[in-house]
């Protein structure tokens, strides 16, 4: 029979000569090689109860050694779920960074990550019962909503089969903390929040005349300003009208500007929020009336259930800034009659072209924005 020709001969001769001579022991009578106590030389295949050269399985017979690749090699679906969760991170800091954080736009995309991300959670658990009740009909699902890691030990087994689950899963948990921790504007804290129950408030004398104009046949839709103006015509006391007139003013803008120590503010109140908002509205400076002393800003609303889609969430004073110039200059040419969100303030109302960030606390079982403070200009 024609000898074998597998290189795996010519390693062995070249080990056996690469070995020192010393040896004396038995050795094959057609290649010479040491007998190691088989039936057969195991170097050239030749069997003397036969006198015949036999085929060898060098690699069933353990002779050829595996190659082993040096080195740390990360397996394809570990990469993928890396590469697929980065891309979730990337994208989620870019939509933080250029949506508005009171937007409707950055709200939706917040909850797109936060359904879908708990759905392809939801799946993960869901295949991993399939497989673990598949395995052992003892377990039921009971035990895999009990103690999860039952579920996903099941598909861990079936690695790398079983890659695909292991990266949805690993997308979900990261949709879902990018919409809690990076889009967040999902208002989590107060989900059943209602604002449209009226609040009491006390009236002033300038609504007091007002309510008492209109109620002795007065134009029901006038404004407090001709209200006020037909009482004086009335009365003949316009003096007293426009001293009470500035005075209601000086108490809304108070009212909108209220500040409180820190050391006051306890639990939720100390908690600072951020929030963008647009300036509707401003003061000119008395000393120079090309500067603005204070800015009237609004934002989205913050109560899940409101009639309105924005509110005046209060005032900053910029006097004496290098924003009080530049925003004159932005501001004026876009003064508008009506305020863009309804307020009684005399400000002179802008459309919204300027844009800022705020720093603010909530006071009250009403919430109301106190200490508000300017981050900074968009």
């Amino acid at each position: 029979m024609k000898r074998s020709g597998n290189l795996a001969v010519l390693e062995r001769h070249e080990q056996l000569e690469s070995q020192p001579a010393a040896y004396d022991g038995p050795v094959c009578s057609k290649c010479s090689a040491p007998d190691e106590g088989y039936a057969l030389c195991r170097v050239c295949g030749y069997y003397p109860k036969l006198d015949k050269f036999m085929e060898i399985d060098y690699e069933m017979e353990g002779l050829v050694e595996e190659v082993v690749e040096p080195g740390f090699k990360m397996p394809s679906w570990v990469a993928a779920a890396l590469g697929f969760s980065l891309l979730v991170i990337a994208e989620s800091v870019g939509s933080a960074m250029f949506l508005p954080l009171d937007s409707a736009e950055r709200m939706a995309w917040s909850l797109v990550h936060l359904i879908g991300g708990a759905l392809l959670i939801m799946a993960f658990q869901f295949r991993g019962t399939f497989y673990a009740i598949m395995d052992d009909t003892s377990v039921t699902a009971v035990d895999c909503i009990v103690w999860p890691p039952r579920a996903w030990e099941a598909i861990a087994v079936r690695l790398p089969g079983s890659s695909r689950q292991f990266i949805m899963a690993t997308v979900g948990v990261f949709a879902v903390l990018m919409s809690l921790l990076v889009i967040r504007s999902v208002p989590y804290s107060s989900p059943f929040a209602i604002d449209w129950v009226s609040q009491p408030k006390s009236k002033s004398v300038l609504a007091q005349v007002a309510s008492q104009v209109k109620a002795k046949g007065g134009d029901s839709k006038m404004t407090m300003e001709e209200a006020l103006n037909s009482f004086a015509e009335e009365t003949g006391v316009k003096d007293l009208a426009a001293e009470e007139a500035a005075r209601a003013q000086a108490e809304m803008l108070a009212d909108l500007d209220k500040q409180i120590p820190e050391d006051e503010l306890e639990g939720k109140e100390s908690v600072v929020h951020t929030a963008r908002c647009i300036v509707v509205g401003y003061f000119a400076s008395d000393a120079s009336p090309n500067e603005v002393s204070r800015i009237v800003l609004a934002t989205a609303s913050r109560f899940n259930n409101s009639r309105n889609k924005f509110e005046i969430l209060g005032s900053v004073s910029v006097q004496g800034t290098p924003e009080a110039i530049s925003l004159m200059k932005k501001l004026r040419g876009s003064e508008t009659k009506e305020p863009l969100v309804d307020s009684q303030l005399a400000a002179v109302w802008v459309k919204p072209s300027a844009r800022c960030e705020i720093d603010f606390n909530e006071h009250g079982e009403n919430r109301q924005p106190v200490n508000l403070k300017l981050k900074r200009m968009l």
